[in-house]
């Protein structure tokens, strides 16, 4: 399969039209030598999407494509990862896409705190891109954000508990 150069989502406009997702096409990030491109296959909406696109926490880049609550099969390993991960592996994403890896807060596998980390959506990157969710046909972050599931179950199953873990 070739990685796509646009991906596709649902995309939220607006906080007064967060209940009318558009689907919208729209350019990534470039992929770095350190990512894992995942096709998604299942994705689990969570109140803090809501609460993103509604504006309930504060400005939103709109238009935004969320949810970090990402379940699909890797389709691109970037030559620098050093996870094993592989190509057709069922795999999982959540709330964070990228941190440094070098600060003190990183080296002690407390990266959500890393005055660098940033979100799987909604996060500017370096060179203006803003992060896109996985409501949507593809996503690609840094390896140290995806995990394998090693068992074989439907991947609904895999979605919903990996959203069981963050009730709000």
């Amino acid at each position: 399969m070739v990685y796509p150069d646009t991906f596709e989502g649902f995309a939220i406009h607006s906080a007064e039209t967060w209940t009318q997702p558009k689907r919208t096409e729209y350019t990534p990030r470039p992929f770095k030598e350190t990512d894992v491109g995942i096709e998604v296959i299942a994705c689990g909406v969570c109140c803090s999407d809501v609460h993103t696109v509604t504006g309930g926490w504060g400005a939103c880049p709109y238009a935004l494509v969320v949810v970090h609550d990402i379940v699909g099969h890797v389709i691109r390993v970037g030559s620098k990862t050093m996870t094993g991960l592989t190509v057709g592996e069922r795999v999982g994403v959540g709330a964070q896409a990228f941190a440094c890896l070098q600060c003190r807060q990183c080296r002690n596998d407390n990266e959500i705190y890393c005055t660098h980390q940033l979100d799987t959506y909604g996060a500017t990157f370096p060179g203006g891109f803003v992060s896109q969710g996985g409501y949507a046909s593809y996503e690609h972050v840094h390896e140290r954000f995806v995990f394998r599931f090693r068992m074989n179950w439907f991947s609904l199953a895999y979605t919903i508990a990996f959203q069981e873990g963050k009730r709000c």
